[in-house]
């Protein structure tokens, strides 16, 4: 396998499986793809500003996965519903996305090291 070839057949998206125990689930919460980070990151810009309600509804939609299925949990329609759920538990699972996607401001310092 040549060097092209290694790369793109790397899974390089990481993935955690998280009890939640406020909700009873275990869930999986996946990476983002470059395409999937575009498009969050353009619905959760308003004015030039991130608006991190849209941000944090946007990562829980995209990244929660049913650890058993490989099924995305929650669809676009789910919007309005996940952002009226607990905020300590959206936004510890939102913290473990941005990790995984590297958004987090400590992925994004790692990446400015190297």
């Amino acid at each position: 396998m040549n060097l092209r070839e290694t790369i793109l057949s790397a899974d390089d998206l990481g993935s955690e499986i998280i009890n939640v125990p406020e909700w009873g689930v275990t869930v999986e919460i996946r990476g983002l793809t470059v395409e999937q980070r575009a498009h969050v990151m353009e619905t959760a810009y308003i004015d030039d500003k991130i608006d991190s309600v849209k941000l944090n509804r946007e990562l829980i939609i995209t990244c929660l996965y049913d650890p058993e299925t490989g099924e995305r949990i929650f669809t676009n329609a789910d919007g309005d519903v996940i952002i009226k759920k607990n905020s300590g538990v959206v936004e510890s699972l939102c913290k473990i996305a941005s990790k995984l996607s590297g958004l987090a401001p400590d992925s994004q310092k790692e990446s400015e090291k190297n």
